[in-house]
């Protein structure tokens, strides 16, 4: 079910969808794959997937969308399916009610907007949560992206033990294979890059902190925000906007994957100072190409660094301090990094959940 993905793009549930269905797409001898689409990306994804069957039957987008979601079972499985169906895979919030049968899986990604329903407008708030406890309560299987996930899950619902598995997720193949894009702003200096939008979880504020800290000692910096806009940072506190006028800081609110390859293959650091998450996927993806990274006490977040990543508490900015310092000074590993998790190992673990629980 992938009617929330539209051609412009998304974030990271949306970057989930389309790296699992690009597995499963390449194992026909194993899979035959239908894509439930929204109505306005349908062309798209016939020329994104020419192997899979695709089926528009979401219209909206948005908070209305859940309805779609909720009851969007009803068109692929009754009208538009000729063979009879026997997974239908969810991977954002909401399962359809109506399988017609077939078994319902869904992928649970985080716990936050009940964790954190502030974070979410509250529309979404409103019409989401609801059915995203009805979606989890009847599901045959539930598949976390993390431990940290599946214990938060359990937290709230611990009668579904026995339904849940742990797959983790996988660096981007698109990242890890990019030829890269230089960023004018950053090429030739010695950058940290942080990816995180201005939510309070993600952390911006404190990391503003220490890295105003590090630019006292070393004015040769700059730190990289990626998902952020220019307009959002001078909020959290004086000292980012400070950097910002120094150049000691430079936003980007909006890059290609391949200048945010350059930036992992090209930077100093990779910082990941939230604390709190569902799995973690920057400090997954810096990793897999030998980013030196720092990280939070999150569980998700340690989960997904490799064991050569330096931990420290997120409120602690003497810690971070240390840390950054510590990375800068040993620069990128000579020899080759730590074994590489990709897409077709998180094919091959759902399939095998799916046809074993």
């Amino acid at each position: 079910m992938a009617g929330h993905v539209l051609p412009v793009g998304g974030g990271g549930i949306v970057r989930y969808t389309l790296e699992l269905a690009s597995a499963l797409a390449e194992r026909p001898d194993e899979v035959i794959l239908h894509l439930g689409v929204n109505t306005r990306a349908e062309e798209w994804f016939r020329d994104t997937f020419p192997t899979a069957r695709v089926h528009p039957v979401q219209r909206r987008t948005g908070g209305l969308a859940v309805l779609d979601e909720h009851l969007a079972g009803l068109a692929p499985f009754r009208r538009r399916i000729e063979a009879p169906v026997d997974v239908v895979h969810s991977v954002k919030h909401i399962a359809p009610l109506f399988t017609r049968g077939a078994r319902s899986v869904l992928t649970v990604h985080d716990m936050l907007l009940v964790d954190r329903p502030l974070d979410y407008s509250r529309s979404k708030r409103l019409l989401l949560r609801v059915p995203y406890g009805l979606s989890l309560t009847r599901a045959d299987l539930l598949i976390c992206v993390s431990d940290a996930t599946r214990q938060r899950l359990l937290s709230y619902y611990p009668e579904l033990e026995r339904r849940t598995v742990v797959v983790p997720l996988a660096a981007s193949p698109r990242m890890l294979d990019s030829p890269g894009e230089p960023v004018p702003a950053l090429d030739g200096r010695t950058f940290g890059v942080v990816v995180g939008d201005g939510l309070a979880r993600k952390n911006l504020a404190f990391l503003g902190t220490v890295w105003h800290r590090l630019t006292r000692q070393r004015p040769d910096l700059v730190l990289a925000v990626v998902g952020s806009g220019a307009t959002d940072l001078p909020e959290l506190s004086a000292r980012w906007r400070e950097m910002l006028a120094e150049g000691a800081a430079v936003a980007l609110p909006r890059i290609t994957d391949d200048a945010l390859a350059w930036c992992y293959r090209n930077t100093a650091v990779a910082l990941c100072p939230s604390y709190m998450e569902g799995f973690g996927l920057p400090a997954a993806e810096a990793a897999a190409v030998g980013t030196p990274v720092v990280v939070s006490e999150d569980p998700a977040l340690s989960a997904a660094a490799p064991a050569s990543a330096l931990r420290a508490a997120s409120w602690d900015v003497d810690s971070w301090a240390t840390a950054v310092e510590k990375a800068l000074a040993e620069g990128r590993p000579t020899a080759g990094h730590e074994p590489v998790r990709r897409w077709a190992d998180v094919a091959d673990e759902t399939i095998r959940a799916i046809r074993t629980r």
